[in-house]
């Protein structure tokens, strides 16, 4: 028999075995990549953990899920897709996958997951993931970030670049953050956030937040059933607007903030730490008011609240 037929009968073999899974097989496999090019994971159950190296491959071990029937590792044009196939049935009985993906730093990575937990570690590409019953856990990512999560937390830390996240049950954390443009939507959860940030906007439903920063240039928070808590130095001409429905407004300046500050309370008080300027309220409605500027007032914070306390001070 032709050699070179045979040669192409004994890869084609191996690659359609490769594809078909064992229940709690175990998997070390590698592709050639480049940097720039996109890696796609999409599995049901279990954790992945992704880490950036030097090497111009993308590498998975680990091992697969109890339920596994399929296991597609494979490039198709400048993308490369790993995807865990389950059977069908009662999935939640399974112990999971546990991969490991090593691949280039400069890779964009897409990731799905239903019952999954996601750890990603040193990526300079973009990030898009949306996961169900699951958390993720990000470290020393530079690029865009955009995550959605239901029943899930979201940990983050060393993050430079725009953020967006958006959770359902599940807190958000972000640590040392670096950023221009940066947006957080929860329900169900707080969201805590430490760094710099340009331009910031966190909405809340049932949650808190919590903001400690250096300079803000853009900052819209807004709170329903929780507190607002930012303690932030106010950048020149920079721009705050916060509101709260039952919930309480504390800012606390690093330094002095040169603005120009409306401050409005239905059924809520209103300290001012900031000047001597005096608090009018109207009789019968409940209703507070606070107009005053600071320096040359060439910024502008507006702040309003229902039922809530707004505290000013530095």
């Amino acid at each position: 028999m032709n050699r070179s037929i045979v040669s192409a009968a004994i890869v084609s073999l191996g690659l359609w075995a490769g594809s078909l899974a064992n229940a709690g097989e175990s998997i070390n496999q590698t592709l050639a990549a480049n940097p720039g090019e996109r890696v796609d994971v999409t599995h049901v159950n279990g954790k992945v953990t992704i880490k950036g190296w030097d090497n111009d491959e993308v590498k998975v071990t680990g091992e697969l899920s109890d339920n596994a029937e399929e296991f597609i590792f494979e490039r198709r044009g400048s993308t490369i897709e790993i995807t865990v196939k389950e059977k069908d049935g009662n999935w939640n009985n399974s112990k999971g996958d546990r991969l490991t993906i090593h691949l280039p730093q400069k890779t964009s990575v897409s990731y799905e997951s239903t019952n999954g937990d996601l750890t990603l570690d040193l990526l300079e590409g973009d990030l898009n993931s949306e996961t169900i019953n699951g958390d993720i856990d990000l470290s020393r990512v530079t690029g865009k970030v955009r995550v959605e999560v239901i029943n899930g937390d979201v940990d983050s830390k060393d993050i430079t670049g725009n953020l967006k996240l958006n959770t359902v049950n599940g807190d958000v954390t972000v640590a040392n953050l670096r950023g221009d443009s940066i947006g957080l939507e929860t329900v169900n959860g707080d969201i805590d956030i430490e760094g710099d940030v340009g331009s910031f906007r966190a909405t809340t439903v049932n949650g808190d937040i919590q903001l400690s920063g250096n300079t803000v240039n853009e900052l819209e928070l807004s709170s329903v059933n929780g507190d607002i808590d930012a303690t932030i130095k106010l950048a020149d001409s920079g721009r705050i607007k916060a509101s709260s429905v039952g919930g309480d407004i504390k800012f606390r300046f690093l330094e002095q903030p040169q603005a120009k500050f409306t401050i409005d309370g239905h059924q809520g008080d209103i300290v001012n730490n900031l000047s001597d300027d005096k608090i009018k309220e109207q009789q019968y409605t409940g209703f507070q008011s606070l107009s005053f500027s600071l320096g040359d007032a060439s910024g502008a914070v507006k702040i309003s609240t229902i039922k809530g306390e707004v505290v000013l001070t530095k």
